[in-house]
């Protein structure tokens, strides 16, 4: 603030008036600071009464306007004090400010009022949706636990089937030891036939015996021929199992591998050995129903869960054909697709397709004209049997707001699409 504009401010503050008075009166300033604060006031307290005898500052003087102090251009920073009449009148000089320096001189940043900056608060979620992730985190890990569980059993087996393996595998090897010590007999014997005939001609007289022993040596070694052709038999059936065992484990591998496509929310999907369905998990939102559709008033639809259905085939050999029909209410407000055919399964990629479905509006049943019920659930189910007889049953259910007319138009088309699935 400027001089100017302070004196402007401040001139006529009685807060200001009564701080001069009391400078004026205490003991602890001196008389030059008390003619400094007079002086910088200047005109704006017009005369201001010193004593009579000794030109001080005093209470009396201020008191009793006995004397003046007239503001002077500055000289030598001294104060001239006159006398006039019983009193003396003297001058004070106001001494030139400079506005920047006194603008530096004032602390105006107050750091003990500011407040410390408050902590950021941690990332939250609601609690609702923290509960509902709970629930669907606790379904996944008790899936997870029931595949584990079903994964161990089937490695179970399929060590037991490899231990049988190696023991047939031993016995294999078993066979071609005794296959040997066969065909070692048979050389040892041959050798001994020929030094029998050797004999038989050097010695006429051992003829019968020699000729009964030859007969005898023949005979075993046709009995040892004929005994090394079974084991050979033998040997390529063990041979022929072990393949076969080794087929099966690795069809057994690549159809588990297949049906690991089945997962989501419990009862939206099912599988059996050759085949399985499950619904676009992006379009579940209500995991108390499979296929659901839930209306408003009386013309409009809130949402449809299940505008397409899932089917897997994990066969490799035969394609698998799929029979649709609605069963129960349903009758009335879904429309499917009679069949499906779903190519075999490549590899470990399980043979895909999926059929569309088409929502229609219940008209029947209706209450009158407010409707005799509201918030009703109507029930259905779709039954779905396949090619390698297996079947499955997927639920269906219809729920109004109120039950009068339903009067909006039917949502979705009956359609097939082989060799894709929906997300």
């Amino acid at each position: 603030m400027q001089e100017s504009d302070f004196l402007e401010k401040y001139k006529n503050s009685e807060t200001v008036r009564r701080g001069v008075e009391l400078i004026l009166k205490s003991p602890d300033y001196t008389n030059e600071y008390k003619e400094l604060i007079l002086n910088f006031l200047g005109d704006s307290y017009g005369t201001i009464p010193m004593g009579t005898t000794t030109g001080d500052l005093n209470t009396d003087s201020l008191l009793h306007g006995s004397i003046s102090i007239l503001p002077t251009p500055f000289t030598s920073g001294s104060v001239t004090i006159s006398t006039k009449g019983p009193g003396a009148r003297g001058y004070l000089e106001k001494p030139k400010y400079i506005d920047d320096e006194l603008v530096k001189a004032i602390d105006v940043t107050v750091t003990e009022l500011i407040k410390p900056r408050a902590k950021d608060k941690p990332n939250v979620v609601l609690t609702s949706i923290y509960d509902d992730l709970t629930v669907v985190y606790n379904g996944e890990i008790s899936d997870h636990q029931a595949t584990k569980e079903a994964l161990a059993a089937i490695r179970a087996d399929l060590e037991a089937k490899l231990a049988e393996i190696s023991s047939l595998l031993v016995t294999v090897d078993s066979e071609k030891l005794l296959r040997a010590s066969a065909e070692n007999d048979s050389d040892m014997t041959n050798e001994r036939y020929v030094s029998l005939l050797t004999d038989f001609q050097t010695a006429l007289q051992k003829g019968i015996k020699d000729a009964i022993e030859r007969v005898s040596l023949e005979a075993q070694v046709q009995g040892l021929t004929a005994q090394v052709k079974v084991l050979t038999d033998q040997m390529v059936i063990l041979n022929n199992i072990v393949k076969a065992l080794q087929i099966q484990v690795e069809a057994e591998q690549a159809r588990q591998a297949a049906s690991e496509v089945l997962d989501g929310v419990t009862g939206t999907y099912d599988q059996k050995t050759n085949t399985g369905w499950k619904l676009p998990q992006t379009q579940i939102r209500n995991d108390q129903h499979v296929l659901y559709i839930e209306t408003e008033n009386d013309n409009k639809v809130k949402y449809i869960q299940g505008t397409a259905i899932n089917f897997y085939n994990f066969n490799e050999d035969t394609p698998a054909v799929f029979h649709l029909s609605t069963a129960g209410d349903a009758t009335k407000w879904l429309d499917v697709p009679n069949t499906i055919t779903v190519p075999r399964r490549d590899g470990s990629a399980a043979g895909k397709g999926y059929v569309t479905l088409r929502w229609k509006p219940k008209t029947d049943d209706r209450g009158g004209l407010f409707g005799g019920n509201r918030n009703r659930t109507y029930e259905g189910s779709i039954l779905v049997t396949t090619s390698f007889g297996e079947s499955h049953l997927i639920k269906a259910a219809y729920k109004r707001e109120v039950d009068r007319r339903d009067t909006w138009s039917p949502r979705g088309i009956v359609g097939t699409t082989i060799g894709a699935e929906k997300d």
